[in-house]
């Protein structure tokens, strides 16, 4: 143990802020109300304030669905429960 090097210890006299002070809230009822486009369905499936794929509420022609989207092919949404779903016939998507 005396083989050990001396460690250099310096006197902290100042605020260091290495705590958070604030914090930022992202609003979670996230709308989106224009018509939507593939971009718009892009942007909702790689944000990455979601860690897994975030609830939905899609409004359709003539349906609400709430669900998951795991992904998007070509021009449908692929839910978790295998719907499909057209982009072409959605009007509005809520993040739950």
């Amino acid at each position: 143990m005396n083989d050990l090097p001396n460690v250099y210890q310096n006197h902290i006299d100042h605020n260091i802020n290495n705590e958070q002070n604030y914090f930022v809230s992202f609003d979670k009822n996230k709308k989106i109300n224009k018509s939507i486009t593939i971009d718009d369905i892009d942007n909702l499936l790689n944000d990455r304030h979601h860690i897994f794929k975030p609830n939905v509420k899609i409004t359709t022609n003539n349906d609400v669905i709430n669900c998951k989207i795991v992904r998007r092919i070509n021009n449908e949404l692929l839910t978790m429960d295998n719907k499909k779903i057209d982009i072409n016939l959605i009007r509005n998507i809520e993040i739950i």
